[in-house]
């Protein structure tokens, strides 16, 4: 009977052995967090709920779960919104659609129309789009210089 405990014993405390596939604590994401409740142990089929910051927009899953001591799928990624200043808008003779010319924030994923000032022409698309932190503003020339190109033809 020792011999069949130690047996077991051994068996039970042998390094490979576990009950319960467990996974370890799941990755930080910048600019989010983990909202479910933080675990000493994290056993399969366990799930976690990421959320991002206000402004940033979550790519990927809201939730991931452990699956044979990984998580599943990998975790999400938050995008960095776009922040366009009043002087970036005055160095380019932009406005936001609307003659606007005030410093915002687009998220991610976001589209924003421009027009330019009185005396210029928008190269186009006027439409530009918000992708992780990056826009690319348009140009304004002057619509005296795009006259006389047009007038030479």
């Amino acid at each position: 009977m020792k011999a069949w405990l130690l047996l077991v014993a051994a068996f039970l405390l042998w390094p490979g052995f576990s009950s319960q596939n467990e996974c370890e604590e799941p990755n930080e994401i910048d600019f989010g967090e983990i909202v479910s409740t933080e675990k000493a142990k994290y056993l399969e089929n366990d799930q976690v709920q990421y959320r991002c910051n206000p402004g940033y927009v979550l790519e990927g899953p809201e939730w991931i779960q452990c699956k044979g001591q990984e998580w599943t799928p990998r975790p999400p990624k938050c995008l960095v919104p776009c922040s366009i200043t009043r002087q970036q808008l005055a160095a380019k003779n932009l406005f936001v659609f609307g003659n606007q010319r005030k410093a915002r924030l687009i998220q991610s994923n976001q589209n924003l129309q421009f027009q330019c000032k009185e005396g210029y022409v928008l190269v186009v698309p006027s439409v530009r789009k918000c992708v992780d932190g990056s826009i690319d503003l348009p140009f304004c020339i002057s619509g005296k210089i795009a006259v006389n190109m047009d007038s030479s033809g």
